[in-house]
């Protein structure tokens, strides 16, 4: 029948080996590993307008619309007391953060490429806010909080060899020219959409304000012709009284 790898291709040469949620690290700047008890359930998904057509339809429209919300990605971690925090409240970081998952808890070969069963990388981070965890006296445990991260990119990658690191290990997320290649490109795309929507939106305000002076035009020239018909009705209905009371 044959075997699976871990991205669930058919390889004769690898073996079905689920990846494993207990063993990760987080690097953060590319220099600090936090010390964490989970990730929680983070996702990517594209905003759609959906167009339903009229009659009786098995299916609707998709249209791509712009992101209305950032992308987040929530980090449960202990608190320390450590002065200095990498992840504070409204940090912006300069490098992607970084979140390895290991095959394997042998210290020997923990960093090891090897060793690392998916990288997934995330640009444009931004700590948006932490929510701490209860406190209680009667019982004994770990005091922590709930980090939530803002991203705009992420990529995902099964190890360091596959990003074209000259090193592999703690030093691939350095040395890697394509996470920071990918990181400028998917500067320069939101750049780019960013100006893009500042065109659109100069257009809409302009587009607006002509309209506004259009109509504020045409309510001039409807209040003018309705003050010269009443102005002509007045002085018809002035001329008609005085005929009738040249008659009487």
């Amino acid at each position: 029948m044959g075997a699976y790898d871990n991205e669930g291709y058919r390889n004769t040469f690898g073996s079905a080996t689920p990846i494993g949620n207990y063993s990760f690290v987080l690097r953060v700047e590319g220099a600090y590993e936090i010390p964490i008890k989970g990730v929680r359930a983070f996702q990517k998904m594209n905003n759609y307008e959906k167009i339903r057509e009229g009659g009786i339809n098995d299916f609707v429209h998709m249209r791509r619309m712009p992101i209305q919300e950032p992308f987040t990605i929530q980090i449960e971690r202990y608190v320390s007391n450590s002065v200095f925090d990498p992840l504070s409240n409204g940090t912006e970081l300069a490098l992607p953060l970084i979140l390895q998952i290991m095959k394997t808890t042998d210290f020997g070969h923990y960093y090891s490429d090897q060793n690392i069963a998916k990288i997934f990388v995330f640009t444009g981070c931004t700590v948006m806010g932490k929510e701490y965890g209860e406190l209680n006296s009667e019982q004994s445990g770990l005091a922590t909080e709930v980090v939530t991260i803002g991203y705009k990119e992420l990529f995902i990658f099964p190890n360091y060899a596959s990003l074209g690191g000259e090193f592999s290990g703690r030093e691939g997320a350095l040395s890697s020219n394509t996470v920071l290649g990918e990181t400028k490109k998917s500067n320069w795309k939101r750049e780019a959409i960013d100006e893009e929507n500042k065109r659109k939106e100069a257009q809409r305000n302009q587009d607006e304000k002509a309209n506004r002076e259009k109509r504020k035009q045409i309510d001039e020239e409807a209040r003018k012709k309705e003050e010269a018909r009443k102005k002509k009705l007045k002085e018809e209905t002035e001329e008609n009284n005085r005929k009738r009371e040249a008659t009487q």
